[in-house]
C-alpha cells in the first residue's frame, strides 16, 4: 500500500541542512542515514518515495534501489536517486535495468527545484 510520506536516506549533512526545511514544508519527511534503516523504515511505514543518495554507505544507493524493487511488499514506493557523484552515462545505464528508479537527480540541486521534482511521486501534506 502507498503511503504520505517521505523518506530521506543520504548522510550529507550539508545537503540535509539546506533542504530538509524545505522539504518537510512539502511533505512529511523522515530521514536515515543508512540502507539497513531504510528497509526496515519502508516496510514498517506508510510511504510513498524514498530518495536515495547514491553515494550512501560507500556507494549502496543503487543496491539499496534494487532491493526495494525486489521487495512485493515495497511495490507501490516511488524511488527518486541522487547524486552529487554519477554521471549521466552511469544514469542511462541504470535506466536500463529491471531495478531501476522512478526519478534520477544530480547534486547541488536548489530546494525549489527538489521539491518540485518529487512533487509528482509525494502526495502534498
Amino acid at each position: 500500500m502507498a503511503g504520505q510520506r517521505l523518506l530521506i536516506v543520504d548522510n550529507d549533512r550539508a545537503f540535509l541542512k539546506e533542504h530538509q526545511a524545505g522539504l518537510e514544508a512539502a511533505f512529511e519527511v523522515e530521514v536515515v542515514t543508512a540502507p539497513d534503516a531504510a528497509m526496515q523504515r519502508l516496510e514498517s511505514g506508510a510511504f510513498a518515495c524514498t530518495l536515495i543518495s547514491v553515494e550512501i554507505a560507500d556507494n549502496r544507493g543503487y543496491a539499496l534501489c534494487a532491493s526495494i524493487r525486489r521487495s512485493s511488499k515495497l511495490s507501490g514506493v516511488k524511488v527518486a536517486l541522487i547524486s552529487a557523484k554519477a554521471t549521466e552515462d552511469e544514469y542511462k545505464r541504470h535506466q536500463s535495468l529491471k531495478g531501476r528508479a522512478d526519478l534520477y537527480l544530480m547534486k547541488p540541486v536548489p530546494a525549489v527545484n527538489l521539491v518540485e521534482a518529487l512533487r509528482p511521486l509525494v502526495p502534498p501534506r
